[in-house]
């Protein structure tokens, strides 16, 4: 469809936090294929909690509140993203 259209077509594949019904319809998934994606969801989520979790630190602030500060984690976000990818291919 965006061969034929100059502005580009777009559905996302989320609505919030769940799946959009308009990307399953537009790509004809089965009720198999909603599974996969659905578990490949939660799995990433999943896993970029942990690793959020892995690289945060804590600091108390001067008015006595928690600073929490996660870098950037681009080597295992990376690989994280890329099964993900590999999934929905």
């Amino acid at each position: 469809m965006n061969r034929l259209l100059s502005a580009k077509f777009r559905v996302p594949m989320l609505v919030w936090n769940d799946l959009n019904p308009d990307f399953v319809t537009l790509y004809g998934l089965s009720e198999s294929e909603v599974q996969v994606l659905l578990n490949e969801i939660r799995a990433t989520r999943k896993q970029l909690a942990e690793l959020g979790a892995t690289h945060a630190t804590f600091k108390a602030d001067p008015m006595g509140g928690i600073v929490v500060s996660i870098p950037p984690f681009p080597v295992e976000g990376g690989a994280v993203y890329d099964r993900f990818l590999a999934t929905i291919r």
